[in-house]
């Protein structure tokens, strides 16, 4: 007698999206779900909603990342721009970002005399 098969759950299909979504490779998910490395891609094979689970996952996080870098164009752009780089190879591993100042169409200014000192 060996140990008992592993069976995918609906419960470890969503931790495996979850942990995909925060960028978790599949070594690290595997860890998660508590099954070998090894055993991860015997089960990618047998279950394809796992595969499923990690594609959709993964997806979703660049979505996130690729909308945070839409909104903060000014700030933390470096971490975004380097987590997805690495989440998804159509990012340019040396992305770079070009910010674009407003244009002030026109400017006013007055000068207003000092009072005097009587």
């Amino acid at each position: 007698m060996g140990k008992p098969p592993i069976v995918i759950t609906e419960e470890m299909l969503i931790t495996a999206e979850k942990m995909a979504a925060l960028g978790l490779n599949k070594k690290q998910i595997a860890l998660c779900l508590g099954i070998g490395y090894s055993t991860m891609f015997t089960k990618l094979d047998e279950y394809p909603e796992l595969r499923e689970a990690i594609e959709v996952g993964a997806a979703k996080g660049v979505a996130k990342a690729a909308s945070m870098l839409q909104e903060r164009m000014k700030t933390d752009t470096r971490a975004i721009l380097a987590y997805l780089a690495r989440q998804d190879r159509s990012w340019a591993p040396n992305a770079q970002v070009t910010l674009e100042a407003p244009q002030i169409q026109e400017v006013e200014i007055k000068l207003i005399d000092p009072p005097s000192e009587a």
